[in-house]
């Protein structure tokens, strides 16, 4: 699919939001017989200097959910983009954070990227930004009490309200937390789990609830309900 026809795709409807501009051109690429070249279509859309950079931003998301779900590499224009302080402050400003953290994601692990997601990283706090997206890339950046902190704050703004009837958003934390116990127990798990307890002494046995009923290995299970309730975790 040719660039021209993408763009035609994401601007259309503009009434239904920047979101839905997103969703159109990801159906799009995904529609495509060549899905790789799809992906790159859509990168010269974002690399599309005199497109606004809202939209802009829009195919950065449309591009990195895309990828994402097709299990392709992201474009080149997509890692770029993260060094655009024109689609940086679009994607803050409307609400697309997605779109930066996605393409955070696909950077190596270098001096340089760490700095870049170090920025976007703090950026994304101060525009109140939460959410595991937000906090993996806090994380991939080495700003671990930063990666704390928002973490705390997403459990208890978004999933403490919804433990009594777990949903999507629970899922999710819980998958994400059970990483946390396996690959950062001392620097992310631990910490987290001490600032649960001090904001509230009942959200450790009720994050170790919830996690004993994920889909995971009964031994990673049992590793982070140990984490959470201590030696009597096992009484």
């Amino acid at each position: 699919m040719r660039p021209s026809d993408l763009e035609k795709i994401l601007i259309d409807s503009p009434a239904a939001g920047l979101s839905a501009a997103a969703h159109r051109v990801r159906d799009a690429v995904l529609a495509c017989a060549d899905r790789a070249a799809g992906l790159e279509g859509l990168g010269a859309l974002i690399d599309n200097r005199t497109l606004a950079p809202r939209l802009r931003a829009a195919a950065l998301l449309g591009v990195v959910t895309a990828a994402d779900l097709c299990g392709l590499p992201l474009p080149g224009a997509a890692l770029a983009a993260v060094e655009d302080p024109l689609v940086i402050d679009a994607a803050l400003q409307y609400r697309l954070a997605p779109a930066l953290t996605g393409a955070l994601f696909g950077l190596p692990d270098g001096a340089a990227e760490r700095r870049t997601r170090r920025l976007i990283g703090r950026r994304l706090l101060a525009a109140g930004e939460r959410g595991p997206h937000v906090t993996r890339v806090l994380l991939d950046a080495g700003e671990h009490d930063s990666a704390v902190r928002a973490a705390l704050d997403d459990f208890f703004d978004n999933v403490a309200p919804r433990l009594e009837r777990p949903d999507a958003v629970t899922r999710v934390f819980t998958e994400v937390a059970l990483e946390w116990a396996q690959r950062a127990p001392d620097t992310m798990f631990t910490p987290f789990v001490r600032g649960l307890a001090m904001r509230d002494p009942a959200a450790p046995p009720r994050l170790a609830a919830l996690l004993m009923t994920a889909d995971a290995p009964a031994e990673l299970r049992a590793q982070a309900r140990h984490l959470l309730l201590g030696p009597r975790s096992f009484n």
